[in-house]
């Protein structure tokens, strides 16, 4: 296998598609990664072709080899049908649905598998993140579904084979980090985010990050959520939430991971963003505190861009300024903080209420002026050194849920209730 026919096949692929949205840009390049995998690594080859039984053995139990097979992805089966990877040899048929963030869609499936069902020998594959498969493990769909198989079974199937070559092991590596970099390489033992030194252990806070995120997008999924969330942070349903992670200072990489966050994103964006940090350094910007700590930002960034775009709100400023000199922002930016520190020190009634231990000084910091802060508890409070992952993992969503539980009863909208308010009742630039 030449390097320049990876570089030609692989890389016209990616540059083929079409990215619409982050569920898709992460699934079709995952996708068309692990497809080249297929056609060009025979250890890979074989062992995953194994997870589909007799199917693509020979008489003489021997894997079908790969110039009898025919790999594609994005292959139309109908008009709006096309699996992200199918595998065929004769008249035998695979369908291989790829899933990362995005939830399984049961009808895709089931339309999938009806379409198998009319094929002799053809059978149906989902390959998905571990932390999805045992929602799935009572579902019935028919036997020519083979089941729910993980990422990280191949992530750490990978290590265990036996070198394939100078460009094969390179790649197995690359592809391992892209794994990693979407949290589905597995975490375990203890987390030890810190080195005896008193320095951070880069590598490991990079794996928590990846952990965070995956645990980010399941409660992007959790409906009982969604369906408590204000019309200010739900969009068809879904809330719209994302997650990334910032360094630390300046200079070559890696460098320290100043924070992991997690987005709740207004309608609006980004005025009312509601922001969940998880901090490994203490930012110089926030005071009084020298460890790091797990907090919440609220924005209200862009606020005079938004009363001056949003239908409705120019209407009401247009009709105040008529006949006068200026508009009152600077009042009504005052009133807005005011109404935005009201609502996050209510937001901390609800959470001491639920029962989570708040170990700060429950004040509000503006840095900058646009942002925000409220520091609630030290990150070693979830994340202790010698935690053991799992555990750690499964606090940290106890807490990310209640933390957006508790901004959801604190009522933000009624924000921007307050906003028209002030708009509309001005002392001085009455309209009503």
């Amino acid at each position: 296998m030449a390097i320049d026919n990876f570089t030609d096949n692989l890389l016209v692929r990616l540059i083929n598609h079409r990215v619409t949205d982050e569920y898709a840009r992460k699934e079709d390049y995952l996708t068309e990664c692990f497809a080249w995998i297929l056609e060009n690594d025979d250890d890979i080859r074989t062992w995953f072709l194994k997870k589909a039984g007799a199917l693509f053995k020979d008489n003489k139990d021997n894997i079908v080899p790969l110039k009898d097979l025919k790999i594609e992805t994005q292959k139309s089966l109908s008009r709006n049908d096309r699996p992200d990877i199918t595998i065929q040899s004769k008249n035998i048929l695979l369908i291989v649905e790829c899933k990362v963030d995005a939830p399984i869609d049961e009808g895709q499936l089931k339309r999938y598998l009806d379409y198998a069902k009319k094929k002799k020998n053809s059978n149906v594959l989902a390959l998905v993140p571990a932390d999805k498969i045992s929602s799935q493990s009572n579902r019935q769909l028919g036997s020519n579904f083979l089941g729910f198989f993980s990422w990280e079974e191949i992530a750490e199937k990978i290590p265990s084979l036996s070198s394939a070559g100078e460009g094969l092991d390179l790649f197995r590596k690359l592809f391992l980090r892209l794994l990693d970099s979407y949290g589905l390489v597995p975490i375990s033992g203890q987390l030890n985010w810190m080195r005896t030194d008193g320095r951070q252990n880069i590598e490991k806070v990079e794996k928590i990050c990846n952990g965070l995120n995956r645990i980010i997008a399941q409660v992007q999924e959790n409906k009982e959520i969604a369906n408590s969330a204000p019309r200010l942070y739900r969009n068809n349903r879904l809330l719209k939430l994302t997650s990334g992670i910032q360094r630390s200072g300046k200079g070559p990489s890696p460098r320290p991971v100043l924070r992991h966050y997690a987005d709740l994103c207004s309608n609006f964006h980004p005025f009312l963003n509601f922001r969940i940090n998880t901090y490994f350094q203490h930012p110089s910007s926030l005071q009084n505190f020298a460890e790091p700590f797990m907090g919440i930002e609220v924005w209200t960034l862009e606020w005079n861009r938004f009363i001056g775009e949003v239908k409705g709100v120019e209407t009401i400023i247009k009709k105040i300024g008529k006949g006068k000199q200026s508009f009152p922002t600077n009042m009504i930016h005052n009133n807005l903080l005011q109404k935005v520190k009201e609502v996050m020190y209510e937001f901390l009634i609800h959470i001491k209420n639920s029962g989570i231990l708040v170990k700060t000084n429950l004040k509000v910091q503006s840095k900058p002026a646009y942002i925000h802060h409220l520091l609630l508890i030290p990150t070693q409070s979830l994340f202790q050194i010698n935690i053991e992952s799992d555990k750690a993992f499964r606090e940290y969503e106890k807490w990310l849920c209640q933390v957006i539980k508790s901004w959801f009863k604190a009522n933000p909208e009624r924000i921007l209730n307050d906003l028209f308010m002030d708009l509309m009742l001005d002392e001085d630039h009455p309209i009503i």
